[in-house]
C-alpha cells in the first residue's frame, strides 16, 4: 500500500471479505491487488511468491484469476515492491528474476525490474 501511495496512486481499502486486498485507481481505473510476500533464492538471483491461496483442511489451492487484477509483492530486508499483472503468474508460485539466470533463459521468465513500483 505504501509503494502505491509514494507512487502517487489512489488506495482503497475493501469492506468485507473479498479475494484482494486492496484497490488503487489510475487513468485507466479501478484495479484490485492481492498483496504477497516474497522470500529470495539462495543466490539472491530471484524472488519467489505464492500465487494462490492454499486451504489447510482439504490441501486445496485455489488461484486468483477473476478475483484480483495485480499481486502487490514485498520483498521484506529490501525496499523492493513489485506490483504484477495476475494473468503473467501460474496458479502456485511466481517467480520475478532479479539478475539474470545462469543459462541466459529470457524465454517465459518474468524481469522484477518491469514490474517495480
Amino acid at each position: 500500500m505504501a509503494a502505491l501511495l509514494r507512487a502517487g496512486k489512489t488506495v482503497l481499502t475493501p469492506f468485507g471479505v473479498q479475494r484482494y486486498d486492496l484497490v488503487f485507481e489510475d487513468e485507466s481505473g479501478f484495479h484490485r491487488v492481492q498483496c504477497k510476500t516474497a522470500r529470495q533464492s539462495r543466490n539472491g538471483g530471484s524472488v519467489v511468491f505464492e500465487a494462490c491461496s492454499r486451504h489447510s483442511r482439504t490441501l486445496r489451492r485455489t488461484g486468483y484469476r477473476g478475483d484480483a487484477d495485480f499481486f502487490g509483492v514485498n520483498v521484506p530486508g529490501t525496499e523492493a515492491c513489485y506490483l504484477v499483472p495476475v494473468e503473467l503468474t501460474g496458479d502456485s508460485q511466481c517467480t520475478l528474476r532479479i539478475e539474470k539466470s545462469r543459462n541466459n533463459q529470457v524465454t517465459g521468465t518474468l524481469l522484477a525490474e518491469q514490474f517495480r513500483i
